[in-house]
């Protein structure tokens, strides 16, 4: 806070409102300006001493910030918006954000089914918020748990669809070989579960080597699922499932990308959006002799591709040196998915 405004301190009126209601709350204003002093005598003499405590500029603010997103989802301290149906700001405030409400219930409430409503009908609503902090301290509105679980937590089925036949993907004659299921962990599905927020809770169901349960669907908010063109006869059947116990799905991988148009009844499709990176290169050893890795760059360099192959390789015409740098896509995904790994862990 800039403490400047030629106000009636609006901020200590407002403490001792609160403090009828609960004496034990207790008020920390960071900020200065000219009217600090001004605030300060109010203060006492509306009796908050020691429990409005004016913390004045801090440089290490940030500091607090852990702390305060721990109170506010333990229920410490409740947090408050302030809301101006104004489009001007005035007095010298700035405005934080323009943003929309949303009034969240179930069906036949009586708030929700006018087509109005009074802003005083909003008092002691729980707010739902889109970050964090994202929970809510314990209420015994229903409709607080609702939004907890609706904005907060989610349970998100990861499904690896079947390898239909005995293609080189399903590596099925070397299963048969070895006496396993299969040879191929779904490591896609596994990355995205990394990827995903750490107050989610994922299931993971490898058709290749389980059966998906009612119970499975059941239990599920969310259904992510998706793979290679092998896969797609038993993607298009997880959804039907899916959509058998009215649970959303997300589909992704080389197929959707490739053939969107297939799944179209799918109600999320998550489409290839990645920089190209390299995922064929060629590595040559530093042991070979240097008149044989002289040979090797000059061959590779030196060769075009034809006419045909060119068309399937996006107009590319030969081989291209690359360095780490080509790889960034693949760093930033592994770096995330550390990242998220480590939170649920925290967590």
């Amino acid at each position: 806070a800039e403490l400047y405004q030629e106000t009636k301190q609006p901020e200590s009126r407002a403490a001792a409102l609160v403090r009828q209601t609960d004496p034990e709350v207790g008020f920390v204003l960071f900020g200065h300006g000219p009217l600090r002093e001004a605030i300060r005598q109010q203060t006492l003499s509306r009796g908050l001493e020691g429990r409005f405590v004016l913390a004045g500029f801090r440089p290490d603010v940030r500091k607090f910030l852990p702390h305060l997103e721990t109170w506010l989802e333990e229920g410490g301290i409740d947090l408050a918006i302030l809301f101006r149906q104004s489009s001007t700001p005035k007095n010298g405030d700035v405005y934080l954000v323009d943003t929309a409400t949303y009034l969240v219930s179930a069906a036949g409430d009586p708030l929700t089914s006018r087509r109005t409503v009074p802003f005083s009908a909003l008092h002691n609503l729980p707010l739902a918020l889109f970050c964090r902090p994202s929970s809510f301290p314990a209420s015994p509105a229903p409709a607080a748990s609702v939004l907890k679980r609706a904005l907060v937590m989610c349970n998100v089925l990861l499904v690896a669809p079947r390898f239909v036949g005995k293609t080189f993907a399903s590596f099925q004659a070397t299963c048969e070989m070895m006496g396993a299921k299969s040879m191929v962990p779904p490591l896609g599905l596994l990355t995205v579960a990394a990827l995903l927020p750490p107050t989610w809770e994922c299931r993971l169901v490898n058709r290749n080597t389980e059966e998906l349960r009612d119970s499975d669907l059941e239990w599920a908010d969310l259904v992510m699922t998706g793979g290679m063109l092998p896969q797609q006869p038993d993607t298009l059947r997880v959804i039907e499932l899916a959509h058998a116990h009215q649970k959303p799905v997300a589909v992704g991988g080389p197929d959707p990308t490739s053939s969107p148009e297939v799944y179209q009844t799918a109600d999320f499709r998550v489409l290839w959006e990645s920089p190209p990176f390299p995922t064929s290169a060629w590595v040559m050893s530093k042991r070979l002799p240097d008149k044989v890795q002289e040979r090797l760059r000059a061959c590779t360099y030196d060769y075009r591709f034809s006419a045909e192959a060119s068309k399937l390789l996006d107009g590319a015409e030969r081989f291209v040196a690359i360095d780490s740098r080509a790889y960034a896509p693949v760093r930033f995904v592994m770096e995330q998915s550390k990242r998220n790994t480590v939170a649920a862990v925290a967590k």
